[in-house]
């Protein structure tokens, strides 16, 4: 696995890990602050000083896009993931050259200045390797390609950390003499030559995708920026502008986070809508509707009391469904419990001694996509024991443990062989994998199917602990 992916998975796991990395940036931003209003700027040239107020107005900004960016942390997506990561590792960088330009005026002592530039150096290589990963998730890039480019991106980060951790013992980037000032060594050019490399693949990449045209040309420009800055300063060397130029590339990919994040949100409530619609079309399927209202008409003549309480749980399951529509989020498996009773009692009616349907519900504090459970249900009832002669039995089950709930639909039907699963026509197979995909995307849900031919199906939803809160 990737570097990249390895801290995005671990913050996943790990809640603390974003609000930690705002406050560290934070935390730099009023030290550097502080330490402007106590000492004031480095008592050097005015480019220094100059240099020093771009690298604590840029941390300020990195700090407050953090701020915003975390917000809404539970949706992040996964260029957003290493959209922060970028952010953070970059105010590393602006503290570590705000502090550089201060020990240089103070007189610190060597190893105390050596030490800080390492910091700075590492930065700036993890820096171009996040704005890669950046760049490649945010395009859709062809996955061979990527992961090639991937492959040898983190072969050459591991590289240049190395060499830096080596700079502390052996000088291979920086010569220092006894005030600190350093000279160069003989991988002086490295980092420029890694941001020449992690540049061009960008620029391939812009090429190469077929994302829009207006977020190409922000990505283009946004890589860019520091090269022209730096040709456009190149005859005053004593100025240094990189980080402000490279603050202004970040703000530029903001906007285009923030954008595709409103783009996806969008995108996302449509498909969440269409689900919800189509979900309760399935639910209203014209058979399931006709032989619940000819069940009842018979009932009237038969069993007049049975026949009111049939139409009563059938009125109940219909505006059940019809809420549907208007619940976006998970609801309490109780609520849920209550509406595939009703089901239950429908389908009793119209299978009577062919069906039974046992409930061990051993746990109800949790919460669940609006009818998730009712197409599991309905899939053992139509495809499982009313495919036997003689019918069968349906259990729904729940349990919980120290880290998940579980919902275990089973039924002791025809089963069928897992390797050779055909999918279904019609609106069941639509309400099926709506359900599949609602329990993922809602509770980060995993589905498990069991099954053996004659024997009868389980299905399991594992609904994790984490997901709930």
């Amino acid at each position: 696995m990737e570097l990249a992916d390895r801290i995005k998975g671990f913050w996943r796991r790990q809640r603390w890990v974003m609000p930690l990395m705002f406050a560290v940036s934070l935390l730099f931003a009023i030290l550097s602050i502080v330490g402007i209003a106590v000492w004031g700027v480095p008592d050097l040239d005015s480019m220094i000083s100059f240099t020093t107020g771009v690298d604590v107005v840029s941390l300020c900004i990195c700090t407050v896009l953090l701020f915003w960016l975390i917000q809404d942390r539970e949706g992040f997506s996964e260029y957003t993931r290493t959209f922060v990561l970028l952010l953070f590792f970059s105010s590393v960088m602006l503290f570590s050259d705000y502090c550089l330009n201060h020990l240089l005026a103070g007189g610190i002592p060597t190893a105390v200045f050596i030490a800080a530039d390492t910091c700075d150096l590492a930065g700036t290589f993890i820096q171009q390797f996040l704005l890669w990963n950046f760049v490649s998730t945010i395009l859709g890039l062809n996955e061979r390609f990527r992961r090639f480019v991937s492959i040898l991106m983190n072969v050459l980060l591991a590289f240049s950390l190395a060499s830096v951790l080596l700079n502390l013992w052996v000088p291979v980037y920086f010569i220092y003499d006894e005030t600190g000032w350093m000279g160069s060594a003989v991988l002086y050019l490295w980092p420029t030559i890694y941001y020449g490399i992690a540049l061009f693949f960008i620029l391939i990449s812009v090429v190469l995708t077929k994302n829009k045209l207006k977020d190409r040309l922000i990505v283009a420009t946004a890589a860019v920026i520091p090269i022209i800055c730096d040709m456009i300063l190149l005859p005053f060397f004593d100025i240094n502008i990189g980080f402000a130029s490279t603050m202004i590339s970040l703000l530029l990919l903001y906007g285009m986070v923030v954008a595709k994040n409103e783009r996806l949100r969008m995108e996302t409530e449509k498909e969440l809508y269409e689900a919800r619609v189509n979900l309760m079309v399935s639910q209203m399927r014209p058979h399931f509707v006709y032989n619940t209202l000819s069940s009842i008409a018979i009932l009237c003549k038969l069993e007049p009391d049975t026949a009111y309480e049939a139409t009563v749980a059938f009125s109940d399951y219909l505006r059940g469904n019809m809420d549907a529509l208007k619940q976006s989020g998970p609801v309490p498996f109780s609520k849920e419990l209550e509406h595939l009773k009703k089901y239950v009692y429908i389908e009793q009616m119209r299978f009577q001694d062919k069906l039974n349907v046992v409930f061990d519900i051993q746990a109800t504090d949790f919460f669940i996509p609006i009818l998730s459970i009712q197409p599991l249900v309905e899939n053992a009832i139509k495809h499982g024991v009313g495919m036997k002669e003689d019918g069968g039995t349906v259990t729904i089950a729940t349990r919980e443990s120290d880290e998940s709930f579980e919902v275990i639909v089973t039924d002791d039907g025809v089963g069928f062989d897992p390797n050779e699963i055909k999918k279904d026509d019609g609106r069941s197979h639509v309400g099926r994998e709506n359900t599949m995909k609602r329990l993922q995307d809602m509770c980060d849900a995993k589905i498990t199917y069991d099954s053996t031919p004659g024997e009868g199906t389980e299905v399991r939803i594992i609904l994790p602990k984490s997901a709930q809160e």
